[in-house]
């Protein structure tokens, strides 16, 4: 049966009279998640049930998987460092005479004693003052699939206030996205996002599978833009604040996407109520997201702290279907591209994707009735969205076949039309593109030349032989020369 465990410090109430080294912070206890963050996973098994995976297996998982998830959506602002034991310890009682996971009725004392002795049976290995928070991966199954919480432990070296997660072995291979959703606890203190149904299961039904903080075990994809904020990761450069009443227009990026643009729209409505925006694109890992387009929340920042409630409803684009998979809005057909709350007066409208990617959307906010008009006056803005992707797949297909001839042309034409649609001049935009697109399917091959240019005959130098006579004169050269000498030479021997 598959039951998450959250952030059971919360979900449980402690009550006075229990152990007093048990003091747990008030939630909810968002903190920032900047720079390393440093671990320690500690491994343990049972008499009657022994790990399955070596240690390389989770030093690779938490230090090389984790860490490359982490520093993707956090836009490399944080990492994960540390340590793993050498050796699975032995824990002294068998599996089953600890509670190894959150069931009906659950209370943190129950789990506690397992957790305190995991991380005692460690204790003359680890130096706990070094961690931040504490991985205990357990053999057996265990209830549910993983659980978090902070609370003091005493060590040899003193009581720290840590951060725990309890991942059973079992549930780590069969659930993969549940390492991330519990360090989203662990070190940020998030909140669930799903509710735990009667029968046990877990009910996407506030935010869907747009947040790793639901219940969608099978995958990882980012974090929301409000996780991204609780945790630094989107600070105010990254975000744009209206209130209920003002207008505004916005080109957010998508949140998958390190750079130095904008992310989040928060449009307030109360001193605890506002909307959330932000543009989701299947790129890194929300490659696994079941749609794309922009997504808007309506946060309660006083929700999160029971087990029923969540911070974040993703405002549903189409309320008819049965799952919230197609919650995005988008200029796209039978997809609304504007969003009206009339009670509290506030519109989102689409105006445009920015060309030439379709990544970032281009955004108006302000009442419902002038968001009305800009959905009016943009109704041309999805034909000719059309008209440069059209042109665009003609260039693409023209140099795909090596029609290179002429493309310098049409692309020159599609630089413009995708300028003359980011402000909004469709028509020009539309006739831009259509000459660009009949550029492309002009271009043709280059002609390659096929002159054969003529080999040069090489003349032959005739050799030219030395005849008797000239032998002759050279010898007769050579012998007055030598008589000569010997002339000269016998002259100054008579002087001496």
């Amino acid at each position: 049966m598959l039951v998450l465990i959250g952030i059971i410090c919360v979900r449980t109430g402690l009550q006075t009279g229990h152990a007093a080294e048990l003091v747990i912070p008030p939630w909810p206890w968002y903190r920032t998640v900047l720079g390393p963050q440093n671990i320690i996973v500690v491994t343990v098994e049972f008499a009657d049930a022994k790990h399955t995976q070596p240690r390389s297996y989770y030093e690779d998982l938490f230090f090389n998987k984790i860490d490359r998830y982490f520093r993707e959506t956090s836009y490399n602002q944080c990492w994960i460092v540390g340590d793993i034991t050498n050796k699975w310890y032995q824990m002294p009682k068998s599996s089953k005479e600890y509670v190894l996971g959150r069931g009906p009725g659950f209370n943190l004392y129950a789990v506690w004693p397992f957790v305190e002795e995991a991380v005692l049976i460690a204790d003359n290995d680890v130096d706990y003052s070094k961690y931040r928070m504490v991985v205990i991966v357990h053999a057996a199954e265990g209830i549910g699939i993983g659980y978090s919480f902070v609370s003091p432990v005493k060590t040899r070296r003193g009581t720290f206030l840590l951060s725990y997660v309890i991942l059973p072995e079992q549930r780590i291979l069969q659930y993969p996205g549940v390492p991330p959703h519990e360090f989203g606890h662990g070190l940020g203190g998030l909140p669930d996002m799903y509710v735990l149904t009667p029968a046990g299961t877990a009910d996407t039904v506030f935010v869907g599978q747009w947040d790793q903080m639901s219940a969608a075990f099978s995958m990882w994809r980012h974090f929301s833009a409000w996780c991204k904020i609780k945790m630094g990761w989107i600070q105010s450069h990254g975000m744009v604040e209206t209130r209920r009443g003002q207008t505004a227009n916005v080109t957010l990026d998508p949140l998958s996407v390190a750079g130095s643009g904008v992310y989040a729209l928060k449009i307030i409505l109360t001193e605890k109520m506002y909307y959330l925006v932000e543009v989701r694109q299947k790129i890194g890992y929300d490659r696994n997201l079941p749609d794309s387009g922009v997504v808007i929340y309506l946060v309660d920042e006083s929700k999160g702290r029971r087990a029923d409630e969540s911070p974040l409803i993703v405002q549903d684009a189409t309320p008819d279907t049965a799952t919230l998979d197609d919650s995005a809005y988008d200029l796209r057909e039978r997809r609304p591209a504007g969003f009206f709350d009339r009670g509290y007066d506030v519109s989102v409208v689409i105006v445009r994707r920015r060309a030439p990617t379709w990544m970032s959307y281009m955004l108006f906010t302000g009442p419902v009735a002038r968001g009305e008009a800009v959905l009016q006056e943009n109704k041309k803005a999805l034909p000719t969205m059309k008209i440069l992707q059209e042109a665009d797949a003609a260039i693409q297909r023209a140099i795909v076949e090596e029609r290179t001839s002429g493309i310098d042309k049409a692309k020159l034409f599609l630089g413009n039309a995708s300028a003359a649609y980011n402000r909004g001049a469709y028509d020009d935009a539309a006739t831009l593109a259509n000459q660009a697109r009949n550029a492309a399917e002009a271009a043709f091959k280059p002609v390659v030349s096929t002159v054969t240019v003529p080999l040069t005959q090489t003349t032959a130098v005739p050799t030219v032989q030395p005849s008797y006579a000239s032998y002759a004169i050279a010898g007769a050269t050579a012998a007055a020369f030598l008589i000569i000498g010997l002339v000269i030479a016998k002259r100054r021997k008579k002087t001496s």
